[in-house]
């Protein structure tokens, strides 16, 4: 019946179903043909199936005669006759009696073989935006929502998309799957081996491809697809390489929107630039929204979302495999919150895997007038400069409540910006790393000179051997959890997102596992660690507290006399 029913008939996706193959049971010993004249189709029937078409329609079906004299109507009486067989099917397969109405009813061309979860997997395929991160746990059904959000626009025969895994190896275990998912969803989905494509009735094509080395973009490079979907993508430790493979999605047919659609567990060395593009961006199934001016004025708007989910948002392994699930709760601390919780905080070889921003991070909050406030500063031009200003309570805890982020700013608008950010607060003191104070072979001011000049005054530092220890222990002391409250000694104002970032991602030094690894970005470290190493202890901050007013003894600089 080819010639009658068309051959594109897709799945419903969020149903997760495919169109029932045209085939009868048929019982033993009872096969009867029936031909219809000049049509050049045969069908089979079952007495059983005859004696229901007279029971229904009260009537023998047309004889090859009765045809002759009017073909007009064949292909609609064709069409009526295969409906109803396929709804006597659906009721033999049901094992439910067989019903006249239900026979006559629409037949139900669909059941369903994969059906997404509701919750996260479902927000994930019903997502319309540019690009959508589906991260989370192992065993949240990420992979399956990726392969199935793919046939989301197969009926298009202009339709091209592109699965990419890192390795081969990564990538066949992928092909597997889809070949186990695609045919049963897509009647006529035929995989080619050789050239790793998924090529569909209508000519719609989905294609697998790896992407280990820089040098394999060229596969890629100059070839249209509207749909991406990356597998695994924090195994990519660069988003040079997310950027370079967001260059083939474009699309010359206005009925094919395009879509990058990615999974990842936060597991892999790209944890912080993941963690950066999609979660610091906004808030979870939210769209997070950008706007680009093009040289010829057009605005252009671009959209994103993330949406986290970990093993108990996929109630069918939380049933069918309870044994996986105790196993990863097993798990040592860090890889369980990466594997089960799916947490972009934890990671192996962190400088300080003892932070954590439900314990630390906080919302800002009022900081009252008596409590003693320094700032800490790592300068830098080329380089993030940073500036943090940190509170001491009674009870000798640290708030930092305030960040300064720039770069390219010259030292004299850095100092003005600083200056203005302190308000009216009075402001004890503040630290920086030393070599603002070098000449460097310059004739004109330091660096120091140039924010003094702004009415910036600044203490410099401890560099002393061991330094640098000795602040990281610090910081240490203070992040770690009093046994009877639970409660750190430092919390941070989640507006202070440079500070928290690194905190979350610095890793230890591969030489020296005593301090921080400084090839990486921690202008933010540095500053809060040059104030706090530098604070007084708790009986001076107490006794200053009664003196808030008062202007603290001037500090003494040997060279420049203050």
């Amino acid at each position: 019946m080819a010639d009658i029913l068309p051959d594109n008939q897709v799945a419903d996706l969020l149903g997760g179903v495919y169109e029932i193959e045209d085939k009868y049971l048929m019982g033993k010993g009872h096969k009867q043909e029936t031909r219809i004249a000049k049509a050049g189709i045969s069908e089979k029937r079952t007495k059983a199936n005859y004696r229901a078409w007279e029971t229904r329609r009260g009537e023998k079906p047309p004889k090859a005669e009765e045809v002759k004299q009017d073909t007009s109507n064949l292909k609609e009486l064709a069409v009526k006759w295969r409906e109803e067989q396929k709804a006597l099917k659906l009721q033999r397969e049901q094992q439910v009696e067989f019903q006249p109405e239900l026979a006559l009813a629409p037949p139900k061309k669909y059941m369903s073989i994969w059906t997404p979860h509701p919750g996260k997997q479902t927000q994930f395929l019903e997502s319309t935006e540019y690009e959508v991160l589906f991260c989370g746990g192992r065993g949240s059904g990420k992979s399956d929502c990726l392969l199935a959000d793919a046939l989301r626009f197969v009926g298009n025969g202009n339709f091209r998309g592109l699965i990419i895994r890192r390795t081969i190896p990564a990538l066949r275990d992928l092909i597997k799957r889809a070949c186990m998912l695609y045919p049963k969803v897509v009647k006529g989905a035929k995989f080619i081996d050789k050239e790793k494509i998924f090529v569909f009735p209508s000519g719609a094509i989905i294609e697998f491809g790896y992407y280990d080395h820089p040098d394999d973009y060229d596969r890629y490079h100059g070839r249209e697809f509207c749909w991406l979907g990356i597998d695994e993508i924090s195994l990519y430790e660069d988003r040079e390489y997310y950027d370079k493979l967001k260059s083939v999605v474009r699309t010359t047919d206005p009925t094919l929107p395009k879509r990058i659609r990615v999974a990842t567990n936060p597991s892999g060395p790209g944890r912080v630039w993941i963690k950066e593009y999609f979660l610091d961006a906004g808030d979870e199934n939210t769209t997070i929204v950008t706007k680009v001016k093009l040289k010829n004025g057009v605005e252009v708007t671009l959209t994103k979302k993330w949406i986290k989910a970990t093993i108990f948002d996929n109630p069918t392994m939380v049933q069918n495999d309870p044994e996986y699930i105790a196993d990863l709760m097993a798990l040592p601390e860090i890889k369980r919150r990466q594997w089960v919780d799916g947490d972009f905080e934890a990671a192996e070889g962190l400088a300080f895997s003892d932070f954590h921003p439900d314990y630390h991070v906080i919302e800002p909050s009022e900081i009252s007038s008596n409590w003693i406030k320094f700032r800490g500063c790592d300068w830098g031009f080329r380089a993030k400069a940073v500036c943090l200003w940190i509170a001491v309570d009674f009870d000798g805890n640290y708030y930092v409540y305030r960040e300064f982020v720039t770069q390219q700013m010259t030292a004299d608008i850095f100092a003005q910006n600083v200056l203005a950010l302190d308000g009216d607060e009075y402001i004890s003191y503040g630290v920086i790393d030393g070599s603002v104070g070098d000449e460097r072979g310059i004739s004109g001011p330091t660096i120091d000179e140039q924010m003094r000049n702004e009415g910036l005054i600044w203490r410099y530092a401890d560099k002393k051997p061991g330094s640098r220890i000795h602040r990281k222990m610090t910081l240490h002391q203070l992040l770690k959890l009093d046994p009877v409250t639970k409660k750190p000694r430092i919390f941070i104002f989640n507006t202070c997102k440079q500070l928290i970032k690194e905190l979350g991602s610095l890793p230890v030094d591969p030489n020296n596992s005593e301090d921080v690894d400084t090839t990486m970005e921690d202008h933010a470290y540095d500053a809060v660690t040059y104030a706090l190493a530098s604070r007084p202890d708790k009986n001076y901050i107490n006794n200053r507290q009664l003196h808030y007013h008062q202007r603290p003894d001037v500090m003494v600089d040997s060279k420049y006399g203050y």
